[in-house]
């Protein structure tokens, strides 16, 4: 049996989602949707912290750039890569808007130093130079960072 329906709305790249689509089918009196969704943001095995990093109504590229910190300490690894240079060309972020998403990456990178979930040194890429935390500007991390989670071997969820 054929299956015919006329998609409504067809969505790539979401947030977490790699793809969205809403459809009718014929003689149905409601709406469809079928969503894939980004197995890699629910693999991490092991228990590891957040802050609330969704306190408040937070703008689209905020809520972009915590999902991407989401996905990035969901890793089994201590160094967590944020690959910023990806991250503008996957989004198509506006160059006006770059350097305001650069300083939402500094401000939660703050966040995850003061929480004690990340050491104060982390690494520049691509050349992996050293730096400290509160030396990060918006023109030093254009191809993103390497920060390393520090370990809690007494984190146990309760």
């Amino acid at each position: 049996m054929h299956s015919q329906h006329h998609n409504i709305v067809e969505m790539d790249s979401l947030t977490g989602i790699h793809r969205v689509t809403i459809f009718k089918q014929p003689g149905l009196k409601y709406l469809l949707a079928r969503v894939v969704i980004m197995d890699d943001l629910f693999y991490y095995l092991y228990p590891f912290k957040l802050p609330d990093l969704f306190q408040r109504n937070l703008t689209k590229h905020e809520r972009l750039v915590r999902v991407e910190f989401i996905k990035t300490f969901s890793s089994k690894d201590l160094e967590k890569y944020l690959h910023l240079r990806q991250f503008f060309n996957t989004y198509k972020i506006s160059n006006q808007k770059i350097k305001e998403i650069k300083q939402i990456f500094i401000d939660l990178i703050r966040i995850f130093q003061q929480q004690q979930i990340i050491e104060q040194q982390l690494l520049l890429l691509p050349n992996r130079s050293r730096i400290n935390i509160s030396q990060l500007t918006t023109s030093n991390i254009s191809d993103g960072i390497i920060l390393y989670e520090k370990f809690d071997n007494n984190f146990s969820f309760t």
